[in-house]
């Protein structure tokens, strides 16, 4: 038998691997399940379908009868466009499926199944179909599309992971393709925009949104309701708070709502029985790298021990990984389970587990992707695609169930679709999920009103929580949930069902029907009477001093529905032990509504330490506080803020913060502004003045011995005040005896006053200043129109060199709004980047040959890539993460370093947004909502900018990283910089001094 010789080669997203020869070296089925190691030797796996039956399976899901689906991506990688859904049936009860159906095919590249209605829905990019047998013969005569508009990104990063929620939504996975979606059947073509987030949707009444998150393969959620995303390198995060209640505070629409559950010191370290699919070792073969398939098992058969246990798939590496999820505040860390071993590995290089499901027998399901090559040709180098066939076993597939030793399925088969209502009832209790979920489902779908006695029934008296959730749910689902029985739900013995009672009463509250799950959420308040809504208003109120961190942060997120003084005062009661807590400090500040003035005066009051040195948790809340109010203040209003900003001299951390906050409100509001520049003046009608702020904050910003917080609060004020000792102070403060951040802030500082006169001298101490310092300089270029001529005049007179100018700085120098900038910047860097790339790649195609210095490299990867890339530690979050392109071949790297579009993925193209005030801007869209984009750019803090504001925004269809990296670059300086790149240390990094 020949051996494979390969080599992996890794992008932003995946692995590839590349032959020189191949053969085929697939196992039969027995054999493949002998090379199965179980870290608990009491489990064992059997088989539940393979090749022919299944081709190529990525996904799995069981009808209300037992009926099994199967995706077949049997187009994978590139096609031609032809996948499948299969339907296979066990009509003896054995667990092995006798009838084998196509019941669709043609579908361009599937990822997901979801049974809807006696029939399924199929995530297949760019749509989502609704597919129907009609007549009984295991083939779908009905195809409906549902929605459109998915990205077609590449195969592997598309819509997928459709999922039943607890509220009665179906969740999906964005795949990291983005979109815009909409209904086909929708005169206006209304679409919404899944840039950067998930989505949810009801299918029988085409609602859609888009939600927090941007989940690659998989949407998971425990039995309580909180779900969890997938990621390729990141397999573990929660979404802690949905975006439907950040959203409503355009000062919160850049928060990131997720949270990464590998605790702080878990490298994400795997191991693998199965050789590495190349000649040597390096971390991207021993760490998550391709993970996929995300999923909390919710089942009964395998034990307790195991139950809400989140397992995920590394396919490339043959195994599957499991964490115990431990609560930890209102999210939860995601604890190894197996030391040294992974809960199931295999020596077989074939087996590539993608998806996840526990089935109506409460086992664990794998599905095996079985073939040769899981990667992609598409982040191979042109040239190389060719030297192997990618769809060596492509006729394969295997479908495990993994069980207990001994076991044997309890309970009757699946017949759920004949069942009575009364009898879906009983299951809404069942310790397996599965039952649970689809007799919701299936209630929920027939409208079957002739329940809601019982299901009131339940939800009041059984002794099972889950039971009561789920008939509460239900009840909503139906639209027969009683305002009663919400009460009712507050007082709940169990924080879950108190924490869904929370959610599920903003209907009944005049404020939360626009943050409700229900479809009926806008009718609710019809029949509700003052009296009822007083009692829902107590009942939430009470529970301000509840035990459980969730039932708190439910209750702040919920709260907006209320407007009164109590509810100002519950907020600030449960700020004081939560403002530590950064999920709980979020939910608080969504929730002020229309008085965060009023909340802000109280705070003043009944915490004035804060406003005076605060800790930095501290002083981030009352920041994000201090902008809400500004942002939402209105002219009448304005001299009462001033006033405060008089009296409260005493309070210099609120009083500095108060006024950056509302400086910035003022530059969009020119009646404010006019009240500011009075208040400013030394003798300001009516006799109010803040004019001593220039000589605090200079005083603050200079005191050796000022608190952190204070300072940094001081400095940012001088970047907003006509102050020329406060210039000359921020000048100093770049200097290396200050602190890192206290030059970040001067910076920022110094780039907001956009001042001529106050930056002339900056650029003529650049000797002076650390690495890190120039790099913020330069960055701040692309929005200070004075920092950006004082940085041309000194590259003209030859103070700074070109080379020390970053690509992407550069091109946004040369793209600048400001003629004469551009015209200089033109000037200066013309004939700088060669626009034919191939040409460049052949200039410097020696150097994958060449020797290479790796410290040499290291300094010119510390330069040249940090400020945009993190390696093991190092370097910033903008462009890909770095941590394993030691696996890539020097002929690859060098491809992706000198022509970095030439493949790029949806979520790290470069978009440009154009300001109202003529401000052009380039850099990676980070978080994005109805209000409001977040930018994030090289060597500068990212940037949220309100969509009142935006002028244009497009995507550049590119790279955010420029061409012309080789720029200064001689080829050893590129084969130093390979041979780093191959073997990264970062103690061979250089300080950033």
């Amino acid at each position: 038998m020949r051996v494979a010789v390969t080599l992996l080669l890794l992008s932003s997203t995946t692995t590839c691997v590349i032959a020189a020869e191949t053969t085929d070296s697939s196992l039969p089925p027995d054999r493949e399940l002998a090379t199965f190691h179980f870290a608990d030797p009491n489990l064992t796996a059997d088989l539940i379908a393979a090749e022919p039956d299944v081709v190529s399976p990525v996904c799995v899901a069981w009808d209300a009868d037992g009926r099994l689906f199967v995706v077949e991506m049997t187009d994978y990688p590139l096609g031609p466009k032809g996948g499948r859904v299969r339907l296979l049936e066990d009509h003896d009860g054995d667990g092995r499926y006798e009838r084998v159906t196509v019941f669709a095919d043609k579908l361009p590249f599937p990822t997901s199944v979801l049974p809807w209605k006696d029939g399924v829905l199929v995530a297949a990019a760019p749509d989502i179909w609704f597919l129907k047998d009609n007549d009984g013969d295991g083939q779908a005569d009905e195809r409906r599309m549902l929605f459109t508009g998915f990205g077609e990104g590449n195969q592997q990063l598309r819509v997928n992971g459709l999922t039943w929620g607890i509220d009665n939504w179906v969740y999906g996975a964005n795949g990291r393709s983005d979109g815009e979606i909409r209904r086909p059947d929708d005169p206006t073509n209304k679409t919404v925009s899944i840039r950067r987030r998930d989505f949810r949707f009801r299918p029988d009444t085409g609602e859609f949104e888009a939600i927090a998150g941007q989940s690659q393969f998989g949407t998971t959620f425990d039995e309580w309701g909180n779900r969890f995303l997938s990621w390729n390198t990141m397999p573990f995060r929660h979404v802690v708070i949905e975006t439907r209640y950040l959203d409503r505070v355009p000062q919160l629409a850049g928060v990131e709502p997720s949270q990464n559950l590998q605790p702080p010191s878990d490298d994400g370290r795997i191991f693998p029985l199965t050789a590495p699919p190349q000649l040597f070792n390096n971390e991207s073969q021993t760490h998550f790298n391709a993970s996929a398939g995300t999923m909390i098992y919710n089942g009964d058969a395998l034990g307790e021990g195991y139950k809400g246990n989140i397992f995920v798939g590394e396919p490339l590496r043959n195994l599957v990984h499991r964490r115990v999820l431990v609560p930890k505040g209102a999210t939860f860390e995601a604890r190894r389970t197996e030391e040294g071993k992974e809960f199931l590995a295999s020596t077989d290089p074939w087996f590539h587990p993608v998806y996840f499901a526990a089935g109506p027998d409460g086992a664990l399901y794998v599905v095996d992707f079985y073939r040769e090559f899981v990667e992609h040709p598409g982040y191979v180098p042109e040239e190389m695609r060719n030297k192997v066939d990618w769809r060596i076993g492509a006729e394969h597939g295997r479908i495990w169930r993994i069980h207990p030793k001994n076991w044997k399925s309890k309970g009757p088969r699946p017949n759920l679709s004949h069942a009575k209502s009364s009898e879906l009832v009983k299951h809404l209790e069942d310790a397996n999920a599965w039952w649970r979920v689809t007799a919701q489902r299936l209630l929920v779908e027939r409208k079957d009103k002739t329940v809601v006695s019982t299901l009131e029934k339940m939800a009041r008296n059984t002794p099972s929580p889950l039971g009561r959730l789920h008939a509460l749910c239900t009840l909503d689902g139906l639209g027969a949930l009683k305002p009663e029985l919400v009460t009712k739900a507050l007082h709940d013995s169990d924080g879950h069902v108190r924490e869904h009672g929370i959610r599920l009463s903003e209907q009944f509250l005049a404020g939360g029907a626009r943050v409700h799950s229900s479809p009926d959420s806008n009718s609710r308040l019809d029949g509700v009477s003052p009296h009822q809504i007083d009692r829902f208003c107590k009942g939430l109120l009470a529970l301000v001093e509840d035990k459980d961190v969730h039932v708190r942060l439910q209750l702040a997120l919920t709260l907006v529905g209320i407007e009164s003084e109590e509810k100002l005062q519950a907020l600030a009661r449960l700020t004081e032990p939560g403002v530590k807590d950064r999920w709980q400090s979020l939910a608080i500040l969504s929730a002020l509504g229309s008085r965060p003035w009023n909340f802000w005066r109280g705070l003043s009051n009944t915490h004035p330490d804060w406003l005076r040195e605060p800790t930095e948790a501290e002083g981030e809340f009352l920041d994000t506080l201090a902008s809400i109010v500004c942002g939402r203040i209105e002219p009448h209003d304005s001299m009462g803020l001033f006033s405060w900003l008089v009296m409260n001299r005493d309070k210099p951390f609120g009083r500095l913060t108060f006024f950056c906050r509302l400086a910035d409100a003022a530059k969009s509001n020119p009646v404010l502004r006019q009240v500011l520049d009075s208040a400013l003046a030394q003798a300001a009608p009516p006799n109010i003045s803040a004019g001593d702020l220039p000589d605090q904050a200079q005083a603050i910003a200079a005191a050796p011995d000022s608190p952190l917080p204070l300072k940094l609060a001081a400095i940012r004020a001088l970047g907003k005040l006509k102050s020329p000792g406060g210039h000359r102070l921020l000048g100093d403060l770049l200097l290396p005896q200050a602190t890192a951040n206290v030059q970040s802030a001067s910076v920022r500082a110094l780039a907001e006053l956009n001042d001529s006169e106050s930056v002339s001298t900056v650029f003529a101490k650049w000797t002076a200043y650390s690495k890190s310092v120039r790099r913020q300089l330069i960055g701040s270029t692309t929005r200070s129109s004075a920092l950006a001529a004082a940085l041309l005049d000194a590259l003209e007179k030859g103070a700074i060199q070109l080379t020390e100018v970053d690509p992407s700085t550069r091109q946004a120098l040369e793209k600048s709004s400001n003629t004469e900038l551009k015209e200089r910047a033109q000037r200066l860097f013309r004939g700088s980047a060669s626009a034919d790339r191939d040409e460049v790649i052949r200039q410097f195609k020696p150097t994958a040959a060449m020797s290479g210095d790796r410290a040499k490299g290291a300094a010119i990867f510390a330069r040249a890539c940090l400020q945009c890339h993190a390696m093991q530690g190092r370097g910033n979050a903008v462009g890909p993460n770095l941590y394993s392109v030691a696996s890539q071949p020097k002929e690859t790297l060098l491809v992706n370093i000198l022509d970095p579009g030439r493949q790029v993925t949806p979520d790290f193209v470069s978009y440009t947004v154009t300001t109202t005030d003529g401000e052009s801007l380039t850099g990676l869209i980070t978080a994005e909502s109805a209000s409001s984009v977040t930018m994030r750019r090289p060597n500068v803090p990212d940037l949220t900018i309100q969509r009142s504001q935006i002028k244009e925004l497009r995507a550049d269809g590119k790279s955010l990283m420029p061409d012309g990296l080789e720029q200064g670059l001689t080829q050893q300086d590129v084969a130093d910089l390979l041979e780093f790149l191959r073997q990264p240390d970062d103690r061979l990094l250089p300080n950033d001094k």
